[in-house]
């Protein structure tokens, strides 16, 4: 039971902390940040955002089924996994506090995935 507490608290922070990623990013504080290193950071953001959305769709979809097993479990993670460690390099061209969250998120939704794909084995 603890586990499952901890496990949901952590996603709820990712996601407040992509989120709070997504609004540092836009705001005017980043000025001095090149475009291009702009715009990385933002497919590091959107790495995040996809990241987040396909770990919790199949956490729900386990949870809706007795058996736990996701249908094409091997192909999301496959595709999720790369998106995880890519914003974690493209979190890197950012600034301050969004460069953090970015490279933050990234490293603890791939420990998830590795996590959720060596629970179902």
């Amino acid at each position: 039971m603890f586990e499952t507490a901890a496990y949901v608290s952590a996603l709820i922070a990712i996601a407040g902390s992509v989120f709070m990623g997504w609004r540092l990013s836009r705001s005017g504080r980043l000025r001095e940040l090149p475009t291009w290193r702009r715009r990385l950071l933002d497919l590091g953001l959107i790495g995040n955002t996809a990241s987040l959305t396909l770990l919790l769709a199949v956490l729900f979809q386990m949870m809706l089924k007795s058996e736990g097993v996701v249908a094409n479990f091997e192909l999301l993670s496959r595709v999720s996994i790369p998106f995880t460690v890519a914003s974690v390099v493209l979190g890197v061209f950012g600034r301050r506090l969004p460069r953090i969250l970015v490279i933050l998120n990234g490293l603890l939704l791939t420990f998830f995935w590795l996590d959720l794909a060596a629970s179902s084995l």
